[in-house]
């Protein structure tokens, strides 16, 4: 389980009920924090929130500025391979994530969920789009083996602005 920042540009704090708190910055993430399964509680910016997590299950709570989200999100299982996942945080619809000559890496993603395809290592730049209207740019980057890229799209006083989360399998 990790907690993200989506909305509170002053930054937030988010305590595990064993653990210290940890103040996030706009976009920013914790680390992935092993939970056993059953109900998890979680203190995000003063809101307590109680959910259920699964066996060998990864999930983001998100603080967001129309309260907290909870997502499942898809896991790294070959770390012979990397994962390039979209985290839709927005009130859009759905957004895609495309390399800039303008094909599919991730398709219609609707809000408030997250979806992500194994990669290859790779250097790119990618963009974010809400139908055909681009919507967000990330300069080139390398996304590597063993690591789980999740691109966080969230809504900001200026506008749509997108920040890359990593995650090191193990």
């Amino acid at each position: 389980m990790r907690a993200v920042n989506a909305g509170a540009p002053g930054g937030v704090a988010v305590r595990l009920a064993a653990g210290g708190a940890e103040v996030l910055a706009l976009g920013h993430a914790t680390r992935y924090v092993p939970v056993e399964p059953g109900e998890v509680s979680l203190d995000v910016g003063g809101e307590v929130v109680r959910f259920e997590v699964g066996p060998e299950s990864f999930t983001t709570v998100a603080a967001t500025p129309d309260g907290v989200v909870v997502v499942t999100d898809p896991a790294l299982r070959d770390v012979s391979r990397g994962l390039l996942g979209l985290l839709n945080l927005t009130a859009r619809e759905a957004l895609a994530l495309r390399v800039p000559d303008g094909t599919a890496v991730l398709a219609a993603v609707p809000a408030g969920a997250h979806d992500a395809i194994a990669v290859a290592q790779a250097t790119t730049e990618l963009v974010v789009t809400d139908g055909d209207a681009i919507v967000a740019r990330l300069g080139a980057r390398t996304y590597e083996r063993g690591v789980a890229h999740t691109v966080l799209v969230l809504e900001t006083e200026a506008g749509v602005a997108a920040f890359v989360l990593t995650a090191i399998g193990e």
